[in-house]
């Protein structure tokens, strides 16, 4: 448990750079150190609310956080505190894909701007465009 939360924590350092998504994430290794699964509950939810990406997969996760966190605190169970651990991953492979796209869309864009930019300052050099 305690490797998966370390992969955890570098993927949102990789992903975010939010410092108070690192803080929760943070908070989620200190409950796991301190045997403390309300408190990783807790720290799951702030990370999923930190991230500010809407996707189906974090939408499902919070449902989840929130469902578990409805229950009286000193009834969280380690199963379902690793249950939120993987669920979190799982929104962060989204969270990743999300980015992955956007990146791309940008570097198209940026492409396209150039191409645009040099088509314009060709079209002056030779007349056909007036400043």
């Amino acid at each position: 448990m305690t490797r998966e939360i370390v992969e955890l924590l570098k993927s949102f350092r990789s992903l975010s750079s939010d410092n108070k998504v690192t803080v929760s994430a943070g908070a989620a290794a200190n409950a796991i150190l301190t045997n403390t699964p309300f408190e990783l509950a807790m720290a799951c939810l702030e990370i999923i609310n930190f991230s500010h990406v809407d996707t189906p997969g974090l939408r499902h996760l919070a449902n989840a956080v929130n469902a578990i966190l409805s229950q009286r605190f000193e009834e969280l169970t380690w199963e379902q505190a690793e249950k939120l651990v993987a669920g979190t991953k799982t929104a962060l492979r989204d969270l990743e894909h999300a980015n992955l796209m956007i990146s791309d869309v940008v570097s198209r864009l940026r492409t396209g701007l150039m191409i645009a930019n040099h088509n314009r300052d060709s079209r002056l050099r030779m007349g056909e465009l007036h400043p």
